[in-house]
């Protein structure tokens, strides 16, 4: 669908009509993806990788600049939310907080905002959600063990920690009550490799174009049941490929063909 149809769509949405998508079929057999924070560095980049594979719209709660197809929205409870899934494939939920928002808000975004999407998904039989989040939720285990997927994050009460941990705890009871299929990716701190150059190494970093790369590849797999599945909802640690990374993507490697290209030799 073109831009132009997209933004005409989406205004009648926000007056009660049917659809951000419309209700035609679309144009070409690409997977039509919706991608959240639209504002933020990070949904850009991951944009800018996906965009010749798929088709892809925006969404942020603030007016933005963007050569893609966008709409405002703050994922409330309202029927304008369902118009602007419907017809989706996927939904990749960026899981960045409006940059003034304290830590209530935070909260907010990643519970009361998530299940919005979550319940319009469900209703318009969206067929995956990727969920991003971080693996600081795991680095209160020794950095000697191989901590692996299935392992319980150390959940603290630190407000941005916290809203990680109730995002995926949502998402879960969504794929338990086989809603819709999640696939929760734990990101190590994103950075772009070109701007880190001549720092220490951080065993925590990952390049934003790697997380897109694993993003693009959580869209394109379909997903079977598993040994390591809830439901319909999977985990995957996204890291660099750098022997000193604290954490291991093999389940990402294996199951998403994921292929981090950058910090391997830094």
């Amino acid at each position: 669908m073109k831009r132009r149809k997209f933004l005409q769509a989406a205004g009648l949405a926000c007056a009660g009509v049917s659809s951000a998508l419309g209700d035609e079929k679309p144009e070409t057999q690409r997977r039509q993806v919706l991608v959240t924070s639209a504002e933020s560095r990070l949904a850009q980049a991951i944009t800018t990788h996906i965009e010749n594979e798929f088709d892809v719209f925006l969404t942020s709660p603030e007016e933005i600049t963007t050569v893609h197809p966008s709409v405002k929205s703050d994922l409330g409870h309202d029927q304008s939310i369902n118009a602007l899934v419907r017809g989706l494939d996927a939904i990749v939920f960026v899981n960045e907080a409006p940059a003034n928002a304290d830590a209530a808000g935070l909260i907010d975004y990643r519970t009361r905002n998530l299940y919005n999407l979550l319940r319009a998904a469900s209703e318009e039989n969206v067929k995956k959600v990727i969920l991003l989040s971080s693996l600081e939720l795991m680095t209160g285990y020794d950095e000697e063990l191989d901590v692996k997927e299935v392992w319980k994050p150390t959940v603290t009460t630190d407000p941005r920690l916290l809203s990680y941990h109730l995002a995926e705890f949502t998402t879960r009871e969504f794929a338990r009550a086989r809603k819709i299929d999640v696939a929760v990716l734990r990101l190590g701190k994103v950075i772009s490799a070109d701007k880190v150059e001549g720092q220490p190494f951080d065993p925590m970093w990952v390049d934003e174009r790697d997380v897109a790369q694993s993003v693009a590849s959580a869209v394109r797999t379909d997903f079977e049941d598993t040994d390591y599945r809830i439901g319909r909802w999977l985990i995957f640690h996204i890291q660099s490929s750098n022997p000193a990374a604290r954490f291991s993507s093999d389940r990402a490697r294996g199951r998403l063909e994921y292929k981090p290209e950058h910090l391997a030799d830094f």
